[in-house]
């Protein structure tokens, strides 16, 4: 009988018996079942004999058949019980090849594990079973090699080596090693993927530093980098550089913003200055100048700033028109930033002033040639808020002659009316040919011609008195002559020379 590993099979003794029993022809019942039974062992030994330390499927199909052939009869022999065991294991083992197979092309590792620990239990990794087998060795084959991959993919993604993190991912792929069957690898690829976008991050944040943004942008992707743990990023060390390039600007730019803030000509007294603005260019310079938009617009600025000043150091409290003009074209062309700068504001403001005194002079020299009295008045007041009566006196010569002039004319036209209303027709003949000294105009000076018909109607007094004085003794001639001094009285020219008489 065969009821353990190793046993030894014997046909010979069971085949005579068999064919005795088939000599005698046996009738009965018991005996038929007997010889069928015995055949059955028969073959069954046999045949799994056959298919022992194989795995032929049609050997084992074979033994599968004589066990279904023994029926009840012989279920509880241990032989059968034994085929049954040995027929279920190699199917088993048929089953567990199988799904090695499938598990080791799809590089499943855990599956294959799970594989491996049922291979052992059917002892398919020892014995004769090994050579039967040799999937077994495929798979702890595979798992070599897997455990390679993984453990390079673990190693260069701790490191952060690209080159190895590329180089493991791409043969992870190559040897069919699934994603959904080893995390490591999407994780290594993920990891990958932040480092070429980190230092791409990198490489434009150094490249654009000097934009707008420059400064938060390198800052935002060095922390990237940094919570990456990739601090040996090579763009790493060049933007750390770059940035530093970056903070001396700004610490220039700072400076340089707290220079302006000082040495302007805000006000008369002012002390203009330029050193400190002149030091910080030569900071600028040493920096290779200024790279970022908000140091080219402050350094710009300041220069324009410098140059106000100078311009305005050699040119204030003068009236020279070219360098007014200078300072005009200097401020127009300043741009709308500096158009609101206080240093700028006032150097438009002192512009402005200087026109209009420049303006006046003008008119002051013409009221002086009309002998405009009016003009001269407003004029000189127009004068006096611009302090070109103090401060610029000295450059203004026009307001000394316009003010004579405006005070001569007052004289004159004062003399002029004082005379004609005391009736002294000889002031009144003085302040006339003085008048016509001066060229006064009379279509503007109405006391002029006033005076000159106070003069006639003192003469036409004179006159009528003299005709009155001849003819009192006429009938009419003594009441004639009482209205005419009573009008002369009234006339204020009670002193007339014909009055005593």
């Amino acid at each position: 009988a065969f009821l353990k590993e190793g046993d030894i099979v014997n046909l010979s003794g069971l085949d005579t018996s068999i064919d005795e029993a088939k000599k005698f022809e046996l009738k009965t019942q018991a005996g038929k079942s007997a010889l069928r039974m015995a055949s059955n062992l028969r073959a069954l030994r046999a045949t799994l004999e056959n298919a022992e330390e194989t795995k032929d499927k049609e050997k084992w199909t074979a033994v599968e058949t004589c066990i279904s052939q023994a029926g009840s009869e012989l279920a509880a022999y241990d032989e059968i019980r034994f085929a049954v065991e040995r027929l279920t294991n190699q199917r088993s083992r048929d089953k567990v090849e199988e799904e090695l197979a499938t598990a080791i092309e799809e590089k499943h590792k855990s599956r294959v594990i799970e594989l491996l620990e049922e291979a052992h239990k059917l002892e398919m990794d020892d014995k004769w079973y090994v050579k039967l087998y040799p999937v077994i060795k495929d798979a702890k084959s595979m798992l070599d090699v897997v455990k390679k991959h993984v453990d390079g993919l673990v190693a260069s993604e701790a490191k952060r080596d690209q080159k190895a993190l590329e180089k493991w991912i791409k043969e992870s792929l190559s040897i069919g090693m699934a994603r959904e069957f080893y995390p490591e690898l999407p994780k290594a690829e993920d990891t990958l993927a932040q480092m070429i976008a980190a230092r791409e991050a990198l490489k434009h944040a150094h490249d654009t530093i000097f934009d707008d943004g420059g400064h938060d942008r390198i800052h935002k992707a060095i922390k990237t980098a940094l919570d990456l743990a990739f601090e040996h990023a090579p763009e790493l060390a060049a933007a750390r550089r770059i940035l530093k390039v970056l903070q001396i600007e700004e610490e220039v730019i700072e400076k340089l913003d707290k220079a302006l803030d000082v040495g302007g000509f805000l006000g008369e007294g002012d002390v203009i200055d330029i050193k400190a603005i002149d030091k910080c260019f030569v900071d600028v310079k040493d920096i290779g100048g200024c790279r970022t938009n908000d140091g080219k617009d402050t350094e710009d600025r300041a220069k324009k700033i410098r140059q106000l000043r100078i311009l305005i150091s050699s040119t204030f409290g003068t009236k020279d028109k070219i360098k007014w003009r200078e300072i005009e074209d200097h401020i127009s062309g300043a741009g709308p930033i500096l158009a609101n700068h206080k240093e700028f504001q006032f150097a438009a403001k002192c512009v402005t002033d200087q026109k209009g005194r420049d303006g006046i002079k003008l008119k002051l020299i013409q009221a002086i040639e009309q002998r405009n009295q009016t003009d001269l008045t407003m004029w000189l007041k127009r004068a006096g808020e611009l302090e070109m009566d103090t401060k610029y006196l000295s450059l203004y010569p026009e307001y000394t002659d316009a003010m004579g002039m405006l005070q001569t004319i007052n004289g004159h036209v004062d003399g002029l009316r004082a005379a004609a209303d005391a009736r002294e027709e000889a002031k009144i003949n003085m302040w006339l040919s003085k008048g016509q000294d001066l060229k006064l105009d009379p279509a503007i000076y109405a006391v002029i011609p006033d005076s000159e018909g106070v003069l006639r109607k003192m003469k036409d007094i004179r006159k009528d008195m003299r005709a009155k004085i001849n003819d009192v003794f006429t009938a009419t001639g003594g009441e004639e002559l009482k209205k005419i001094v009573e009008e002369t009285i009234e006339y204020n020219y009670a002193h007339v020379t014909e009055m005593p008489e």
